[in-house]
């Protein structure tokens, strides 16, 4: 009895791996390239937050994702609203702006 109980807990929690895996929000890959671009553009700073704003649409085939990313420099921190244009027919990014805000 005891073995079958912890063979359904650990089937059961594989099957829980597997469909979290396929379960990642659209935004995530957006989410990535937000943060990738902002390490690089403020390369002194560390990311310590993070949040999804939003997305907008912006005409036929366009969109806005929008992130905030808090950062810490040198002792400061301060946040960065990271705005993605996206061409939704091929699913690229188009443009990123990067907008410092006062915490």
């Amino acid at each position: 009895m005891g073995k079958s109980v912890l063979l359904k807990a650990v089937l059961a929690c594989a099957l829980f791996m597997l469909t979290g895996a396929e379960m990642e929000p659209e935004y995530a890959r957006w989410g990535r390239v937000a943060m990738e671009r902002t390490a690089i553009r403020y390369d002194k700073a560390s990311i310590v937050d993070y949040s999804y704003l939003g997305r907008r649409e912006a005409g036929q085939h366009k969109a806005v994702e929008s992130f905030r990313l808090w950062l810490r420099q040198a002792g400061r921190e301060f946040g960065v609203v990271v705005r993605i244009s996206v061409d939704t027919a091929s699913n690229r990014p188009t443009d990123i702006v990067f907008e410092e805000v006062k915490p």
